[in-house]
């Protein structure tokens, strides 16, 4: 299965970021077998669609207009739940 056809289906269903896509884009292409590994992740059950950002109602934050620095992390980096 060809990269962009491998992806178009965990990006739909896990509400990957752009960011995100592209690692995984370039990581296939250079790992191409590490499609069955991202496979298997995409469909955890905490990587459900019912998780993903499209899905979840968001709340007035009293963080809101703050500056937040974050450490790093793949929710933060846009890899799903």
């Amino acid at each position: 299965m060809s990269n962009e056809t491998f992806l178009i289906p965990i990006r739909q269903n896990n509400d990957l970021s752009d960011v995100a896509l592209n690692e995984l884009r370039m990581d296939l292409d250079e790992h191409p077998l590490n499609q069955r590994k991202y496979t298997e992740l995409a469909y955890l059950p905490g990587n459900s669609r019912k998780y993903s950002l499209n899905s979840v109602k968001t709340i007035e934050s009293p963080l809101r207009h703050k500056k937040i620095l974050f450490l790093g992390s793949s929710v933060t980096f846009g890899f799903g739940a």
